[in-house]
């Protein structure tokens, strides 16, 4: 960061960033007030504290990227011990022994995780910001995974990583206007489509070794373990944000639909490229040539599309049926996959076949990460919350009903008037307040 300093800002840049981070330190250390540092500040032009702003935020912001790299290092190293690590899965099993296992089977069935993104306007980074962090990030683990690399390939990372930071300090971190509700979602959608979907699967299959490891593979069989789910506010929260409404629910739906749609499509095409089985040299299920021949039969033109060298390659045939029929779910047109469950038996056909016919380690794991993220995300990423404060909507109630008691009414009796209403049909309003009309749209 020095160095990109020196070379964007020039040296007063870099010394006054150095003079600022070496007054904290030193104020930290004595225990001063923050207000001590003011005075050191006090004459600096607008531009010159932007610029100072601006370099400790990219600092903090390499720091913790730093930190974060770390951690998979410390886990390198307790894996190299062969321990468990505070707070691992590995810990948190061990820790269950004195349980009947089976009791704690039926403990962990009864659980539902979903973790859900809160909407945070200045959070909003711009993607092509966190893609450049993401590649530091990477150029690191690099260098933990070949300790033993040579000058060349050392001075390869370093430069990669100084490219990036300085390319970091030439974009704007965000837009000069003020964040949109589409922007506080593509921040989101960037972690739940570049990290989280990545992750999934190892997590899920960790999950599953771990238990087995200390549960007994007859306990972990019977059904996969813990289903994770996430969620979001960001699009469908109403409450304070008069810029949230129908429009961004519909339109964050939408858009989340169309990003996993696509990733499951692109998953497929990998898949089509590992699974090239020769019919001639492997036992392919019936079921297989099935699902085949239907396709044919519903998607004629799309066989005449698969490379005659290809039909001899029964995965690959079926795959590339799928693939086609996601690309008719992603434009809703006719033929597509009406709901998740179909892709997912689609999917289940061909691991059923490759277990059966010596693929357990001729590409299975693919097919059952690619089932494990349709499970976990669905045809919808995320489910979306939608928040509203409560009392704007006992008063858009109110108007609705056409009861001016309505607010005032207790619990009991609000809940019955509601259940009443739901159960008509939607009633039109001849001239309805804004509020009433918003929320009626949502």
């Amino acid at each position: 960061m020095g160095e990109v300093l020196r070379d964007q800002g020039g040296l007063e840049l870099y010394e006054a960033v150095e003079e600022a981070r070496l007054a904290c330190i030193s104020r930290r250390e004595k225990g001063e007030s923050p207000k001590t540092l003011l005075g050191d500040f006090s004459d600096l032009s607008v531009d010159q504290a932007t610029l100072l702003v601006r370099a400790f935020a990219t600092y903090f912001s390499l720091t913790n990227l730093a930190e974060q790299v770390h951690r998979t290092r410390r886990r390198r190293d307790y894996q190299f011990e062969e321990r468990a690590q505070p707070g691992s899965l590995e810990a948190v099993f061990s820790s269950f022994k004195h349980i009947d296992p089976t009791r704690l089977r039926d403990a962990i069935d009864q659980l539902s995780i979903t973790p859900v993104f809160t909407a945070h306007p200045t959070e909003a980074i711009r993607r092509t910001i966190l893609k450049k962090e993401q590649r530091i990030a990477r150029a690191l683990v690099d260098r933990i995974e070949m300790p033993q690399r040579t000058p060349v390939e050392d001075h390869r990372i370093t430069e990669q990583i100084r490219a990036e930071v300085g390319l970091i300090w030439q974009t704007a971190g965000q837009a000069s206007t003020r964040p949109t509700v589409a922007d506080e979602v593509e921040h989101i959608l960037f972690f739940l489509t570049e990290v989280i979907y990545r992750v999934v699967p190892p997590f899920r299959e960790k999950l599953e070794k771990v238990a087995a490891y200390y549960l007994g593979s007859g306990v972990v069989s019977e059904k996969p373990l813990v289903p994770v789910r996430f969620g979001s506010w960001v699009g469908g929260d109403m409450d304070g944000n008069p810029n949230v409404g129908a429009d961004t629910v519909l339109a964050t739906l939408r858009r989340q639909r169309s990003l996993i749609l696509h990733k499951y499509r692109t998953e497929v095409r990998t898949l089509f490229e590992h699974l090239s089985q020769s019919d001639a040299r492997v036992g392919i299920s019936k079921a297989i040539l099935e699902k085949t021949a239907e396709y044919k039969k519903q998607f004629p033109s799309t066989l005449g599309d698969i490379p005659a060298r290809y039909h001899e390659m029964p995965y690959r045939s079926l795959l590339w049926m799928v693939w086609h029929r996601l690309g008719l779910t992603e434009t809703q047109e006719a033929g597509g996959y009406p709901a998740p469950e179909a892709l997912i038996d689609d999917l289940e056909i061909i691991d059923q076949s490759l277990t059966e016919n010596q693929g357990a380690r001729a590409g299975r794991h693919l097919v059952r990460r690619l089932l494990t993220r349709v499970r976990t995300f669905g045809f919808h990423l995320a489910m979306l919350d939608l928040r509203q404060d409560a009392e704007l909507h006992r008063t858009v109630l109110a108007e609705y009903l056409g009861d001016e008691e309505f607010a005032s009414r207790d619990a009991k009796e609000r809940t019955r008037l509601l259940e009443e209403a739901l159960e008509k049909p939607l009633k039109t309003q001849a001239s309805p307040s804004e509020d009433l009309s918003k929320t009626l749209d949502v």
